[in-house]
């Protein structure tokens, strides 16, 4: 089976970086979350100890990182109780804990992120959360991207509302292949809301 051809188009520009381009860079912070001092042990003339000494200076160094990345398990329990009239009834659920075992809110938008944002397959988006947080994907992307879709009611209609509102809208499209066909997906580049002027104090 051939590979998959690029819709890209030759640019004529070389690889990296473009001229004229301006490049962001890391920059420090006023108040680190953490610090560590590193002190030199001892002279490296005379190998005598160091500690006690007068200090010269110092270096300030920054190093910008992330926790450790870990799943954290809420268990939930729904405590019946049975009232003196006989009657039973049970702790509700809160809507995360809708099944015996379901991801959270927050793992769950990783999952459709990296789906449907990013584009990833359905397995390889498993693989990343497992190789990010050490955990399998049980059921698929797909189930939980159509579950995440079902909360956006409303949504559809109010973009319509804002793109018809709005005084300048302008559209484009993104291609991609599925099925061995070309596919074109219409996407909304920019609107330009009107904002009414407020009258003068």
């Amino acid at each position: 089976m051939p590979a998959p051809r690029s819709l890209r188009k030759e640019s004529g520009r070389g690889p990296g970086g473009q001229g004229g381009r301006q490049g962001k860079a890391l920059v420090r912070v006023a108040r680190p979350g953490r610090g560590e001092r590193h002190e030199p042990r001892s002279c490296a003339g005379c190998g005598q100890a160091l500690a006690g000494r007068p200090a010269t200076g110092v270096e300030r160094r920054q190093v910008p990182g992330l926790p450790p990345l870990k799943v954290e398990v809420t268990g939930h329990q729904l405590t019946g109780r049975q009232c003196a009239c006989g009657r039973r009834a049970k702790g509700a659920a809160p809507e995360a804990a809708g099944a015996p075992v379901r991801y959270g809110p927050q793992a769950a938008a990783i999952i459709v992120y990296l789906y449907a944002g990013q584009f990833l397959p359905a397995k390889r988006a498993g693989q990343a959360l497992a190789g990010l947080f050490g955990t399998p994907l049980p059921g698929t992307a797909a189930a939980l991207t159509a579950r995440a879709a079902g909360k956006l009611d409303g949504f559809p209609e109010r973009a319509r509302e804002e793109i018809a509102g709005s005084a300048v809208a302008g559209f484009g499209g993104t291609g991609f292949r599925a099925d061995g066909k070309l596919e074109v997906v219409p996407v909304v580049v920019e609107v330009e809301v009107a904002v009414p002027r407020l009258a003068p104090a």
